[in-house]
Parts: C-alpha cells; sequence; structure tokens
C-alpha cells in the first residue's frame, strides 16, 4: 500500500513508514498516522499503548485514520452477524471446518471491540474529535484529530 501511494503522490515531500504503532518513537511529526486492520491483533491494554504512541507522534492537529474488525454492541446483534459471515465464507467456497476455524479465532487470537470502545478508547488516548468515517457489517473505520 505504501508504495502504491508512494508512486501515485510521487515525490510531494512526504515520508512513508511501515512501522508497529506500538513501536513508533517520534514526538509530534506526523500530519497522518493510519493503522489498517491491525489493532483487532492487539488486546485492550496493548492496543491503548499503540494508540497513544500515534498520538505522540500526530503533529498539532494531526490525524489518526483506522480501519478494523468490530464486535456488535450486544450478544443478538453479534450472533447475527457471525452467521451472516458463515454465510459469505460458505458461498467464497469455504468449507464448514475452515469456516469454524475462522470464527473460533474470536477472543483467541483476534479482539474486535464496539463501534463504542473504539470512539471511547481514541478519546482516553488524548484524541478530541473521533468520529465514524465508514462501517459496514463487522468492520468500521474511524477519522480522529489531535
Amino acid at each position: 500500500m505504501l508504495e502504491i501511494a508512494e508512486n501515485k503522490l510521487g515525490n510531494a515531500g512526504i515520508k512513508y513508514y511501515n512501522t508497529a504503532s506500538r513501536n513508533i518513537s517520534f514526538d509530534n511529526e506526523f500530519d497522518v498516522v493510519t493503522a489498517v486492520q491491525s489493532y483487532h491483533y492487539l488486546n485492550i491494554e496493548t492496543r491503548k499503548t499503540a494508540i497513544k504512541y500515534c498520538f505522540k507522534a500526530l503533529n498539532k492537529s494531526g490525524i489518526i485514520v483506522t480501519f478494523e474488525n468490530i464486535a456488535m454492541s450486544e450478544f443478538r446483534s453479534e450472533s447475527m452477524s457471525i452467521e451472516r459471515w458463515k454465510n459469505f465464507l460458505a458461498s467464497g467456497g469455504k468449507t464448514q471446518e475452515e469456516i469454524q476455524s475462522h470464527i473460533n479465532r474470536r477472543g483467541t487470537v483476534v479482539f474486535p471491540i464496539t463501534i463504542m470502545q473504539h470512539i471511547n478508547m481514541l478519546q482516553e488516548c488524548g484524541f478530541n474529535s473521533v468520529d465514524i468515517l465508514w462501517s459496514s457489517y463487522m468492520q468500521a473505520g474511524f477519522f480522529a484529530v489531535k
């Protein structure tokens, strides 16, 4: 993705880094930090640490854009969404064993949180303005301003 962005934007004075959020060692360096499909692999405390590093790395009024797999806000909607997900995977040719293996990752390998938990966490980490950019099914994108 970085290579594509660099090719599209050319030599516009933009610096690109590919590093884990929880390893960022910059202070007030960037206008934008992105984290796409990465935080749901982290437990809550590690996720908070990663977001705090992103906050620290951003200039005043810098933004973070993050897209993640999410959990639904209550059991019934979570169950319905997982059933839809299973059907989608089956329609793509996955076996029942592959589907169940994929679903079993929730809570063991991946740790999705709700939209409200995302918003609250970004605010707790210091972001002043937090909004949803996009949401569909069991994924959402967030935009937060330092």
